[in-house]
């Protein structure tokens, strides 16, 4: 009988999913199956991996109709950013963001051009010699818009105790300050992604290892962090982005 109302719960959850204009499903009767497994292993066999640019918040901005800010970017643009700094990282962008995604070169072949770009661009961060208060102030100032209905999904899984990962190529402080500021941050929650390293004086002198890129979060390892011990019993994931790479 139990059974038999999972199995009805996970086809209602499916039909509602397919009548979304934005939902596309190649294999139903497959996703109605893992459907019935995280209803049938509940809240408590259940954990959440999501990126946070364009995943957590909005890949385009409603108030300019261009591409919502990023971690990175609110960083980049900001008024506290010198004018050479935003300068380089324009440079950065202009050639690299091509290769990312350039259909003729494989993964591999990405691979070094994506460290050269993070790198850079952390390093051109670090010149500017920022401190916690300066990454405070960027996020306070920043529009980044985040879709309607996270408050409801991070309230639930905080809620339920179900541990939620932020896993992002961005930067973790800064990741960490919006989430804080906009009351989306919950003792349930970790972040993974690029952290700032602040010197005696408080003031950002390297971005600590691993450098995490658009192309290598696989091999990042999960075990290493205190967010393993939450979810090592835990047997169901909703994976969450918006890249092919995200699931790998």
């Amino acid at each position: 009988e139990d059974l038999n109302m999972q199995d009805t719960d996970a086809g209602r959850l499916l039909a509602l999913l397919g009548q979304l204009p934005f939902v596309h499903i190649a294999r139903g009767d497959a996703v109605k199956e893992k459907l019935a497994k995280i209803i049938a292993g509940g809240s408590l066999n259940l954990h959440i991996i999501s990126d946070f640019d364009a995943t957590m918040s909005t890949y385009w901005s409603n108030v300019s109709g261009t591409r919502n800010t990023s971690s990175h970017r609110m960083v980049g643009t900001s008024r506290l950013i010198s004018d050479e700094c935003k300068s380089r990282t324009n440079d950065l962008t202009s050639k690299y963001y091509p290769i990312e995604w350039d259909a003729k070169l494989t993964q591999q072949e990405k691979l070094p051009y994506m460290i050269q770009w993070w790198q850079g661009a952390h390093d051109l961060l670090v010149a500017e010699k920022l401190t916690k208060a300066s990454i405070s102030s960027i996020v306070s100032e920043s529009d980044i818009l985040f879709r309607g209905s996270l408050k409801d999904a991070v309230d639930v899984c905080h809620s339920k105790a179900i541990p939620f990962l932020v896993f992002s190529a961005g930067i973790a402080d800064v990741i960490e300050e919006t989430l804080r500021q906009h009351h989306l941050l919950f003792p349930n929650m970790h972040v993974v992604s690029n952290k700032m390293g602040y010197n005696a004086h408080g003031i950002c002198d390297r971005f600590e290892d691993p450098l995490i890129h658009v192309f290598n979060k696989s091999e990042f390892q999960i075990e290493t962090t205190p967010y393993h011990a939450t979810i090592e019993r835990r047997t169901n994931v909703l994976l969450l982005g918006t890249a092919s790479e995200t699931c790998k």
